[in-house]
């Protein structure tokens, strides 16, 4: 910025942010950045012998947009907005250009109208038809959750349908990190892959060193614009994330930015969901099954499940999608039954014929200290002692355990003796 120091004497009134001391006395008054994210507030100043107000010193000067939240390093004036319920670029609006937004996905036309809705044509409808899921594409397709947490140790991929003229590759990264740098992204299924009920992956989260543990995205690479037919990770025209401020090309209208992605939660299976891609640049014939995967064992970061007894634990049936969560929702899909508190993951199994602990069998935790084949649950009466069981060892019809049972475990109504090899006999 090129300026003009006038009125630059020990009696001039000093001019906020302009890097020009017009007192003479080595000081002058900057506006302040707290958050040093380039973006000033707007009514306070500070003096500073720092004439230039740099940001590194929490500084501003006049020419810097107005910041809208000084404590919040990622809110100001031109950064992308999330999903999150906040106004994150200071345009006054919270959460815009997220589903929900919506009571339709359009594409935009190429002047910025209303173009068709999303997905055009049957390809995409069919494919779910035929794997028995009660998904319609239209009405049920959403960009939101754009990132996912895994439920499980592992998540397992299914490369479902490739309907694109181009050879494109699909994978994940940590939703956060630089995603220009390719060594964050963890391609899955690789351009020259072709799908099939045999092409699968399962890949392990739990120790796995390139996850953070926060949430992932996936995205896929094309090689529209350079040679050959065939994109890499490192090697491609253009690439498109489920985070759809990434896709800085193709956020070129206010109200409605061009879509490469839908996502669909499955209807047939648990904490799973498809990713549809549609690998043209600014749209192209709309089906979004150029890149079809499935995965299984995710929940979406702004997917909230009722709570129906108030345990912390999701019903995995009642769900909502928003950017904020509802009240009586949480973030997980884990419970096995919502209305009754004492049924949760993390519960003590009881013996009692449910699965308290919603690890999908029932009256898993009677132990079998002893290893003599007779759990707690079963009715071992010592499980610290092999020899002390339900077995009928001697076929008397009684048991070792000190009460009068026979080898089902049933109580016997009669006087009972000790001998040796049994607890009890019939007298």
């Amino acid at each position: 910025m090129t300026r003009t120091k006038l009125s630059v004497n020990p009696g001039a009134a000093e001019i906020v942010g302009d890097e020009i001391d017009q007192t003479c006395d080595g000081q002058e008054l900057c506006y302040v950045d707290a958050d040093r994210d380039q973006a000033r507030v707007n009514t306070v100043v500070l003096s500073t012998n720092d004439i230039l107000c740099e940001t590194a010193d929490g500084e501003a000067r006049v020419e810097q947009l107005i910041d809208c939240d000084d404590t919040n390093p990622a809110i100001f004036p031109g950064a992308i907005e999330q999903c999150d319920g906040l106004d994150n670029d200071c345009d006054g609006l919270i959460d815009e250009g997220f589903a929900g937004a919506f009571e339709e996905l359009n594409q935009p036309t190429s002047s910025c109208g209303v173009g068709p809705e999303i997905p055009t044509g049957s390809r995409l409808q069919n494919i779910f038809n035929a794997r028995g899921e009660a998904i319609d594409a239209v009405d049920d397709g959403n960009i939101v959750p754009e990132t996912f947490y895994p439920v499980f140790g592992d998540l397992t991929f299914h490369f479902v349908a490739e309907g694109a003229g181009y050879e494109n590759t699909f994978g994940w990264y940590n939703a956060g990190d630089d995603v220009s740098n390719p060594a964050n992204r963890f391609p899955i299924f690789d351009c020259a892959e072709e799908p099939g009920p045999s092409m699968v992956r399962t890949v392990n989260f739990e120790n796995n060193p390139n996850w953070d543990g926060g949430p992932i995205g996936f995205f896929i690479t094309t090689p529209q614009d350079i040679p050959g037919n065939c994109a890499t990770n490192t090697n491609f025209g253009y690439a498109y994330y489920t985070q759809l401020g990434l896709n800085q090309g193709d956020i070129v209208c206010v109200d409605q930015p061009y879509l490469h992605y839908l996502v669909y939660k499955s209807t047939a299976y648990d904490s799973t969901y498809y990713f549809g891609f549609e690998d043209l640049f600014r749209g192209g014939d709309n089906d979004f099954e150029d890149v079809l995967v499935m995965v299984e064992g995710l929940v979406g970061e702004n997917e909230w499940h009722y709570d129906g007894d108030l345990d912390g634990f999701g019903d995995p049936d009642d769900y909502i999608v928003s950017c904020t969560p509802p009240p009586g929702y949480v973030n997980n899909a884990d419970d096995c039954s919502d209305t009754d508190p004492g049924v949760r993951p993390g519960a003590p199994e009881l013996c009692d014929g449910v699965d308290n602990n919603c690890t999908g069998a029932i009256d898993d935790e009677g132990e079998d200290a002893d290893g003599d084949g007779w759990t707690t649950c079963q009715g071992d009466c010592d499980d610290n002692d092999p020899t002390v069981n339900l077995d009928d060892e001697d076929g008397d019809e009684y048991d070792t355990c000190g009460s009068v049972r026979d080898d089902t475990g049933a109580i016997l109504e009669t006087d009972i003796l000790p001998v040796i090899g049994d607890s009890t006999i019939q007298q």
